[in-house]
């Protein structure tokens, strides 16, 4: 597609002018990229609440969930573009990261949350409180900004220093802040995702069958959309880590080139997924659930409640 050729060509743009040595024009030319995807990122973040607000999905847990964790990457994609053209500046330096950090570690947690929402949809109809909602959203925000106080205040010896390519973020000695900080919880919650995901898939197969029905695997297979977006947009940072932490020279890596091509992205792979997803999880896991045979006896409170309730 022409998204796939245009991220691949700047990819290979960024890659060849490194190649090249030419680390001051690659410098000048990650500034502008990384502005215009980060546009992009806000613009597609900002898209996914107004189309949640407008169709009323707002009245959903699940859905809300959503729009919390596309708040968080439209902050992640601003803070980093701000960073890549003010991050000279200490103060703002220090503000830009702690910043990114918070959001950061929020995506996360909103992901693992979408997921758990998820799997809790083939096995029965959770109908969270009004108090759990506001101590999940509180826990996950006000823990993620104490969390990104760490290094702010210097403590254990962290740090938010400027990064070799462009905004800042953890970095300075030691070498595995950011994989005790940030990669190392990252990573895990990821294979927890994808454990996550591939048993609801296997429960939702396994259910359709019982029903006599065909398994949908299009919904199943769509599920693992989240998970390869953190992939995607982390993948090349954390390698960038590995490949700095085992690199005895200061020079800027290919890695940090290609992960400042990708982590502003994360907002508009967050609208991709937003755009094939919306109409499809929910109500199939709401078909699944609805056709068991334990609901056969609830099903006439269940179309009036469970159903418009979630999908």
């Amino acid at each position: 597609s022409m998204k796939r050729r245009a991220v691949l060509l700047a990819c290979t743009a960024v890659a060849v002018a490194a190649g090249a040595g030419g680390d001051a024009a690659v410098l000048a030319g990650v500034r502008p990229l990384v502005t215009v995807e980060a546009c992009l990122s806000v613009c597609g973040c900002a898209l996914i609440v107004a189309c949640c607000w407008v169709l009323g999905q707002r009245t959903h847990f699940y859905w809300r969930l959503v729009m919390c964790m596309a708040v968080a990457d439209g902050c992640h994609a601003s803070s980093l573009m701000l960073g890549s053209w003010l991050s000279d500046w200490p103060f703002f330096c220090q503000l830009q990261a702690t910043v990114t950090e918070m959001v950061s570690c929020v995506t996360v947690c909103y992901s693992a949350a979408i997921s758990t929402y998820i799997f809790l949809l083939t096995v029965r109809h959770p109908s969270p409180s009004l108090a759990f909602e506001v101590v999940l959203h509180s826990c996950f925000w006000l823990g993620s900004a104490l969390f990104a106080g760490i290094p702010l205040f210097n403590w254990f010896g962290f740090s938010y220093a400027r990064s070799s390519i462009s905004w800042c973020w953890i970095g300075g000695e030691p070498r595995y802040a950011r994989d005790v900080m940030f990669y190392t919880e990252l990573w895990l919650i990821i294979v927890a995702i994808l454990i996550s995901y591939g048993v609801t898939a296997v429960r939702m197969r396994r259910m359709y069958l019982e029903l006599g029905s065909k398994a949908d695997w299009t919904t199943a297979r769509q599920l693992f959309l989240y998970p390869v977006v953190l992939i995607l947009v982390w993948g090349p940072s954390s390698l960038a880590t590995v490949v700095e932490s085992l690199s005895p020279r200061p020079d800027v890596s290919w890695a940090e080139y290609l992960a400042a091509v990708v982590l502003p992205l994360m907002g508009f792979f967050d609208m991709i997924v937003f755009v094939f997803m919306s109409g499809m999880v929910t109500p199939s896991c709401c078909r699944v659930q609805e056709k068991r045979p334990e609901s056969v006896t609830l099903n006439s409170d269940f179309r009036s409640s469970v159903v418009p309730a979630v999908c």
